[in-house]
């Protein structure tokens, strides 16, 4: 198994400790939506399974904060960027940060 520092699979919170996220020995395509013809909504391939992927990594709270704090697109830290943009109206609601908001995800 590569280590965070010799993977060309980077994120600014791996560390060697953790070891690599589970994601990263994956098919990529899994997390990111794909083009759909004729639709103008984007689905996933089999959504489900990818956060089923992300429940059970160790990295899942820091890859949904990083994936919140960086507007990325696609399946991060168990949530699709729809999620995500929820979570965003919820912290202006609550005035939780989205740490707090990250740990209470399931």
């Amino acid at each position: 198994m590569s280590t965070p520092d010799s993977s060309p699979f980077f994120l600014p919170f791996l560390s060697e400790e953790k070891g690599m996220p589970i994601c990263s020995e994956i098919d990529p395509e899994l997390f990111f939506p794909q083009d759909v013809e004729g639709n103008k909504l984007a689905s996933y391939y089999n959504e489900k399974g990818a956060k089923e992927i992300c429940s059970t990594c160790v990295y899942r709270v820091d890859c949904l904060i990083y994936a919140f704090k960086n507007g990325e697109i696609g399946i991060w830290g168990g949530t699709t960027d729809g999620q995500r943009k929820n979570m965003r109206r919820d912290m202006k609601i609550s005035g939780l940060t989205i740490e707090q908001i990250a740990l209470q995800q399931k």
